[in-house]
């Protein structure tokens, strides 16, 4: 028997499994990570009725939809409690991992640390991107000992140099 942390809060909704929430005063709120006061995120939303719903604050969550195999989903920058399988990556939004798909339906909430996109100078990978096509996002780089990596968010595709001694 698989289980998190979990709880039934009575509070007037509108919410649908797999809806992100935050606790606001006196309140829930769908999540957004459109800024760093509304990427907080509570927990996600397992069952509602229009009187209470079922929150996982971390752990398995069943019932959801659509989702893809060990993916990573992110807290949507433009919509409200919804999750992304690509990180928000406009200026000022937030980089919040939210929960990994197990299967289409199931996932494991883990409510992690955002970053806010543009805070940092850069992001060092400490691996390097296997494909040119590998996934990357702006100031992000990689090295070892025989290329230095940088991914082109104009070409959305990563870009090498070749390292020699001097």
């Amino acid at each position: 028997l698989r289980q998190g942390v979990v709880a039934s809060i009575t509070y007037s909704n509108s919410f649908t499994p797999g809806d992100i929430v935050y606790r606001t005063v006196g309140g829930y709120a769908k999540s957004k990570a459109d800024s760093a006061a509304n990427a907080e995120v509570h927990g996600v939303v397992q069952s509602a009725t229009g009187s209470d719903f079922v929150v996982v604050y971390s752990g398995p969550i069943t019932g959801l939809t659509g989702l893809n195999d060990s993916a990573v989903y992110f807290l949507s920058d433009t919509v409200a409690g919804s999750a992304v399988q690509t990180a928000p990556t406009a200026l000022g939004t937030i980089n919040k991992p939210v929960y990994v798909a197990t299967s289409a339906t199931t996932a494991i909430v883990i409510n992690m640390r955002g970053i806010e996109t543009g805070s940092q100078i850069s992001t060092f990978l400490t691996t390097v991107p296997p494909l040119t096509s590998s996934p990357g996002g702006s100031g992000y780089w990689a090295a070892n000992d025989t290329h230095f990596y940088v991914y082109s968010t104009v070409s959305n595709v990563w870009r090498r140099v070749a390292i020699s001694t001097f």
